[in-house]
C-alpha cells in the first residue's frame, strides 16, 4: 500500500516536472521567434551602409562643373536697305597742298622758272569757243599765267579753282575755291593781246585754269594743239572734255622744282 502511494507520489511529480519543462519550453520558443525581426533590422542597417559607404573613387575632391553657357537669341537680320550712290563731291582738294608732293626735290629755292603747259606733237593753230578750262598739276609754289587771247567782247576774265575732285565739282559744286580771278581788256578782232594773269603766291597741287569772255557773252581766241599726245593737262571746251588738245600756257614757279608737273585726276565726266 506505501509502495502504491510512492508510486503515485513519484508520478505526479514526473507529471508536474513535465508540465514545467513543457510550460518552459514553450516560452523559450514563443521568445527565440522574436529574433528574425532583429535580424531583419540588422540585414536592413548594413546593406543601407553598404549601399551609401564612398568608394575610394568618389573620395577625391570634385572639380567644378561649368554651368550651361547661355545661348544667345538669334538677333534679327536687318532688311537690306537702298545704299544711296555715292557722290564725287570733297570737302577739300584731292591731295593736300603745300606738301610739294610731286615735286621730286626742290633743285634751287632761290631761282624762278617758266614751264610750259604744250604738247611737245600735235597741230597748233588758233582756236575759237565761248570758253575753255585747262587742269593741271603745279608741283611747287606759283604766281602767275602768261598767254595771248583775243575776245569778240573786247573782255577776257581768267579764273583760277582749286581741283575739287571732279569738273563738275570744281566749277559748279558746293565748296568750289575760287583762287584767283582778274578781267582784262583784249583786241576783239583779227589779233591777240599777250596777258599776264598774276596772283598771290599759291601752293603746290591740282587746279584748274578757266577763260571766258565775261558777263557779255560772246567767243574767245586763243592757241592750242590738237592731235596732240605728249602733254600733262587736260582740256574743256565749252564743259566738255577734249581728249587730244594741249592749250599752251606759260606757268611761273616761285622755286625751280625738280618735276615741272604731276599727276592729275580722271574728270569725272
Amino acid at each position: 500500500m506505501k509502495k502504491a502511494t510512492k508510486r503515485r507520489s513519484a508520478l505526479i511529480l514526473t507529471i508536474l516536472a513535465l508540465t514545467v519543462l513543457f510550460t518552459a519550453c514553450n516560452g523559450n520558443t514563443e521568445t527565440v521567434n522574436t529574433p528574425p525581426a532583429a535580424t531583419e533590422s540588422v540585414v536592413n542597417i548594413a546593406t543601407d551602409a553598404a549601399t551609401t559607404a564612398p568608394t575610394a573613387a568618389s573620395t577625391a575632391v570634385p572639380t567644378s562643373t561649368p554651368g550651361p553657357t547661355n545661348t544667345p537669341e538669334p538677333t534679327n537680320t536687318p532688311e537690306p536697305t537702298n545704299t544711296p550712290e555715292p557722290t564725287q563731291s570733297h570737302l577739300l582738294p584731292t591731295v593736300e597742298p603745300g606738301k610739294e608732293t610731286y615735286a621730286g626735290g626742290i633743285l634751287d629755292e632761290t631761282s624762278e622758272v617758266d614751264y610750259n603747259f604744250v604738247s611737245s606733237d600735235g597741230y597748233d593753230a588758233e582756236r575759237t569757243s565761248g570758253m575753255y578750262a585747262m587742269q593741271f598739276y603745279a608741283t611747287t609754289t606759283f604766281d602767275s599765267f602768261t598767254k595771248s587771247y583775243g575776245s569778240s567782247s573786247g573782255t577776257l576774265v581768267l579764273s583760277l579753282y582749286r581741283w575739287m575732285g571732279t569738273y563738275e565739282d570744281t566749277l559748279y559744286g558746293d565748296n568750289v575755291q575760287l583762287a584767283a580771278q582778274e578781267e582784262f581788256d583784249v583786241v576783239s578782232t583779227g589779233s591777240s593781246t599777250r596777258i599776264t594773269f598774276t596772283f598771290d603766291e599759291q601752293p603746290d597741287g591740282e587746279y584748274l585754269l578757266v577763260a571766258s569772255p565775261g558777263d557779255e557773252g560772246g567767243t574767245i581766241n586763243f592757241w592750242a594743239k590738237s592731235n596732240a599726245t605728249d602733254f600733262h593737262t587736260r582740256t574743256y571746251i565749252d564743259d566738255t572734255e577734249v581728249e587730244d588738245w594741249a592749250i599752251s600756257n606759260v606757268l611761273h614757279y616761285t622755286k625751280t622744282p625738280n618735276n615741272l608737273w604731276g599727276p592729275i585726276m580722271d574728270s569725272g565726266l
